[in-house]
């Protein structure tokens, strides 16, 4: 067995189909992250593509950008990182300069470059996501090792201060103990406590579950390297050496799952779908925008359901980003009626229980105490429905449909 092939055997594991798909851009970016660690220095398959390169440029041009408001996904997509409240102006300009072309919202491409408009001041603001924070990727940890590394990872981050990180050093240890006047100033930042429950409870959580949950601690805990893999936040590693696929939500409902991972475990295992409407209706979720979904979902309702998509058709031809704040009302009531008729109509429980073998801990900080509470769904008890996070608000980016844990 060469070097390359130990190599990749090693790896193996990190991929869900047991080997780097090189048609596949997570694979692709995991695989150069990995080279990129093992040759310590950035390895890329693909270099940015001049159609990239001349996008770039003309967005610079017109709206005074530099290479910092510039992210790599891949060699053909970047991120635009955007002031939050700006996002949708951002957009909408950006989809009327020549040569651009709305994918979906917030997805523009130029010729075969893809650019994803991104809030660069909202959900990371505060730089607390695991790999911020001095989490290391795909590094085995034992539960004191992580707290070690965090702990001293916090003196780092620039965008909290003294007491909130001794709130979040509190948070950690499941130890929350503030004196009143701390505890009135920790929740007067709804923006902090939104992301240490969304991003830093990762964390948190994951140490819960080997310490409470399953009362393992000599169990190790692993970080995916990119820290975005489907579904997958984290890792448990009991000692017998059975992996634990880990995903963090927030509050009791949990973030908005879309399909794109379950139907990837649906192709990979061959799965038969029982109920063939189930199968189109997630299919429809994911290969069309937010609101081509509605539109093709509407078909499921009745006939108050289609009274509002013809509406909604006439109103497009007009207003085709729903700048009209009736407009935007109109989406809002077709895809609110659209999803309480299909949950009431068919269950998705039964595919994710068939197709996810995922862990999910979900954190419920207190919103005046800053006292984190968790529950645990294990795989085969997970209860689905469809949901969505749009509301009227024709200010706010719309975003397609999903499913939401309520196991």
């Amino acid at each position: 067995m060469d070097v390359i092939d130990k190599f990749l055997n090693k790896i193996a594991y990190k991929f869900p189909k047991g080997y780097p798909d090189m048609n596949n851009d997570q694979d692709v970016l995991l695989l150069e992250s990995l080279l990129s660690d093992l040759l310590d220095e950035k390895f890329i398959f693909e270099a940015p593509s001049k159609d990239i390169e001349d996008g770039i440029e003309i967005l610079k041009t017109e709206y005074g950008l530099t290479d910092g408001d510039f992210k790599e996904v891949s060699g053909k997509t970047y991120k635009v990182l955007v002031p939050k409240k700006e996002r949708k102006k951002y957009f909408d300009e950006i989809s009327d300069l020549d040569g651009f072309s709305v994918v979906q919202q917030n997805k523009v491409k130029y010729k075969d470059a893809t650019f994803l408009i991104k809030p660069k001041d909202s959900s990371e603001s505060y730089n607390i996501k695991p790999q911020n924070v001095g989490v290391k990727g795909d590094f085995e940890y034992s539960v004191d090792e992580l707290l070690k590394d965090v702990k001293t990872g916090l003196n780092s981050v620039p965008t909290i201060s003294p007491l909130q990180k001794k709130y979040l050093i509190q948070y950690l240890d499941n130890e929350v103990n503030l004196t009143p006047e701390e505890q009135e100033e920790i929740a007067s930042d709804k923006n902090f406590l939104n992301q240490v429950q969304k991003n830093f409870s990762e964390i948190s959580g994951v140490i819960h579950y080997v310490e409470e949950i399953i009362n393992e601690p000599a169990s190790k805990i692993e970080f995916p390297l990119k820290g975005n893999e489907k579904l997958v936040d984290s890792y448990v590693i009991k000692p017998d050496g059975t992996r634990v696929r880990i995903s963090s939500k927030a509050k009791s409902g949990g973030n908005i799952v879309k399909p794109e991972g379950l139907l990837d475990s649906a192709r990979d295992t061959n799965y038969e779908f029982e109920n063939k409407d189930k199968e189109e209706i997630l299919n429809t979720i994911n290969d069309f925008s937010v609101i081509p979904v509605n539109l093709k979902l509407a078909k499921y309702g009745d006939e108050n359901v289609e009274a509002l998509k013809k509406q909604l058709e006439i109103a497009l031809k007009n207003d085709p980003k729903l700048k009209d704040p009736n407009n935007r009302q109109l989406q809002y009531n077709l895809e609110r009626e659209l999803i309480r008729q299909i949950n009431s109509k068919f269950d998705f429980s039964d595919v994710f229980n068939n197709l996810l073998d995922v862990v999910y801990v979900k954190t419920n900080t207190n919103a005046k105490t800053g006292i984190p509470k968790y529950s645990v769904v294990d795989p085969g008890n997970y209860r689905v429905v469809l949901q969505s996070k749009n509301t009227a608000n024709p200010v706010r980016s719309l975003e397609r449909i999903g499913f939401q844990m309520r196991g």
